[in-house]
């Protein structure tokens, strides 16, 4: 098993990291102004960490950790120990179907597809949160 160090380099490190903590903030159902409030930053922030523009620094990591109530591991090494404790018949059809199609696609394919999934992500919490 290959272990992350805390400062990534890769952009294709940063990307996966950064979609991971996208993930991981969507399905505690808070949006990226509320992690940046929980970690004193500001949204961009959170949003250049997901989108894999800047890298989840030493100083982040432990605050992120707390607000999201997750281990570095969650975002590092997608909370698993091995890849075998992991069965795709646990996943919700639309995430093995989605999983399915995407890994037909080359790597910066993948990348740029989550981006932009991303971005319309972004888009439809604040859709969500001028409609309050």
């Amino acid at each position: 098993m290959q272990y992350y160090s805390l400062l990534m380099t890769s952009i294709k490190e940063k990307a996966i990291i950064g979609q991971r903590l996208a993930v991981i903030r969507m399905s505690k159902g808070l949006t990226q102004e509320d992690v940046a409030e929980m970690i004193g930053t500001n949204a961009g922030h959170i949003s250049q960490m997901e989108t894999g523009k800047r890298a989840i620094g030493a100083k982040s990591l432990p605050k992120l950790c707390e607000a999201l109530k997750i281990s570095p591991n969650d975002l590092y090494l997608n909370g698993l120990k091995k890849e075998e404790d992991v069965d795709p018949l646990e996943l919700p059809w639309v995430i093995r179907a989605t999983i399915e199609l995407m890994s037909k696609l080359p790597d910066h394919e993948q990348t740029d597809f989550l981006s932009k999934l991303q971005k319309r992500i972004a888009e439809f919490e604040q859709e969500k949160k001028a409609r309050r």
